[in-house]
């Protein structure tokens, strides 16, 4: 899971394209769980923008967030 008012992480590696560090919101970015041989697949799509598409990307926006541990 990632939580992110940025678009990206650096290097042009956006991992939250519609992030606005002035909206007020985050972005919410989660990964289902996923066999090995996907996670090149999710590299190269996220590398070339276009990993929001992917079946196994939860994508969403927020204004405000809970996060709790068990």
């Amino acid at each position: 899971m990632n939580i992110s008012n940025s678009n990206q992480f650096g290097y042009n590696v956006k991992i939250a394209p519609d992030a606005d560090v002035q909206d007020g919101k985050v972005e919410l970015v989660i990964a289902k769980r996923i066999a090995r041989w996907h996670v090149l697949g999710l590299i190269f799509d996220t590398l070339t923008n276009r990993f929001i598409r992917n079946k196994k990307i939860i994508y969403g926006h927020a204004s405000s967030v809970k996060i709790s541990f068990k």
